[in-house]
This record gives C-alpha cells, sequence and structure tokens, in this order.
C-alpha cells in the first residue's frame, strides 16, 4: 500500500503544474479567478486519495503555480496585484480545508462503531499489515464474536476487553480492519453487532469505489 501513498503525493505534486501549465493559452480569454477555481477542483481530486500530505502538496502546488503561471509578472514568483495574492491564499486556504475534511470523512466510520458499540477507542489499520499483530476476537459477518475459536457471550460479558476485530471488505477484497476496544463489561446486543457489520460493510464499498482512499 506505502506505493500508492507516494502516488498520491506525486500526483498531489504534478497535478497543479500540468493544470495550471495546460492554462496558460487561455490567459487572455479567462479570469485568473476561474483558473483558481479549476485549480482547486483538482486539490479536491487529489483530496479523494484521503491522504493528508498528498493534499497539502497539492494545495501547495497548486497556489505556487497559480501564480507562476497566471499573476502579473507571469513566469516570475512575484505577485504584484492585491487581489492575486488574495485569490493565491483563498485558494491555498481552500486546498488545506478540504485536505483535512477528506481525513475526517475517513474516521467517519470510526466514529459511528464508537457510539453504537460504547467503545471506549476504534481505529482503522490499514492494509494486512495488522494480520502480524496481536491475535484478538472477531467479530464475524453473522454478528457472531468468536475468540480461539470459542464464541463469546457478548450479550451478556461484553466485548473481550483485549479488543475486537472487525474486517473491512468489498469487492471482494479486505482493505484493512477496525479495531474495536472496548469499555470494560458493557454487553452488546446482536442487533448492534449487526449494524456494526453493516458499517464497516459501506466502508468496504467505499474503498472498492476508490481504493486509493485505503492507501494511507
Amino acid at each position: 500500500m506505502r506505493w500508492r501513498t507516494w502516488l498520491a503525493f506525486a500526483a498531489g505534486i504534478t497535478a497543479p503544474l500540468v493544470v495550471a501549465a495546460a492554462a496558460v493559452p487561455l490567459r487572455a480569454t479567462i479570469d485568473n479567478a476561474n483558473v483558481a477555481l479549476v485549480l482547486a477542483a483538482v486539490v479536491v481530486a487529489v483530496a479523494m486519495t484521503g491522504s493528508r500530505p498528498a493534499v497539502l502538496a497539492a494545495a501547495a502546488s497548486a497556489t505556487v503555480w497559480f501564480d507562476f503561471f497566471h499573476t502579473r509578472p507571469y513566469e516570475s514568483f512575484t505577485v504584484n496585484n492585491r487581489d492575486d495574492v488574495v485569490t493565491a491564499l483563498v485558494l491555498l486556504a481552500v486546498g488545506v480545508l478540504v485536505g483535512e475534511l477528506a481525513i475526517r470523512s475517513r474516521r467517519h466510520g470510526a466514529d459511528e462503531l464508537l457510539r453504537l458499540l460504547e467503545l471506549r477507542d476504534c481505529r482503522f489499520e490499514s492494509g494486512l499489515g495488522w494480520l502480524e499483530g496481536p491475535v484478538v476476537a472477531q467479530l464475524e459477518r453473522n454478528g457472531d464474536v468468536v475468540h480461539g475459536g470459542v464464541r463469546w457471550r457478548v450479550s451478556s460479558l461484553g466485548l473481550p476487553s483485549r479488543g475486537v476485530g472487525l474486517e473491512v471488505q468489498g469487492g471482494g477484497q479486505t482493505y484493512g480492519r477496525f479495531l474495536l476496544l472496548p469499555t470494560a463489561g458493557v454487553p452488546v446486543s446482536f442487533a448492534r453487532r449487526i449494524v456494526a457489520v453493516a458499517l464497516a460493510d459501506q466502508v468496504g464499498a467505499a474503498f472498492a469505489s476508490h481504493p486509493e482512499a485505503a492507501a494511507t
């Protein structure tokens, strides 16, 4: 998965440059504020990867190349017009904001699970690296919690204190898991466990549609 992270970062740097350079022949026919909007859309596209470094790189790159190609004097990093300075700063701010929203949206599923299962913590572990970590109980697709081949009485005992793994799958592929860290002694009903599985399936479906988002 690491190569996807680097690919997203490279795209964040180069995509705004390519778009800004491609718009140079249109400088006489379109306002540079419209060019800034196009570059903001490029940052939004990079934000779909869910990688904060890639989005920050895209926001910075968009601002730099907007300045270089589309503010006077052209092909210079000097800006003489106050409105151009404001536009460039707004472009940078929008890029950073979009990136932060993209990162937070990835945590939405974890936040829902925290409330649903009354957990003390929940984190998403991407890829398959977690398979090498400590063995914990698993929340199966049928709602059962199994540890060491034994079904746990979650409805009366609560989730195992060492944690429970909930795999995130979509399109026949495993993208990672949620590690559920329970509040000790809190029972979790079968209905809530089934809803938790459904939430994980929604995240898996999103990753199947945009697999690059699971890269970080």
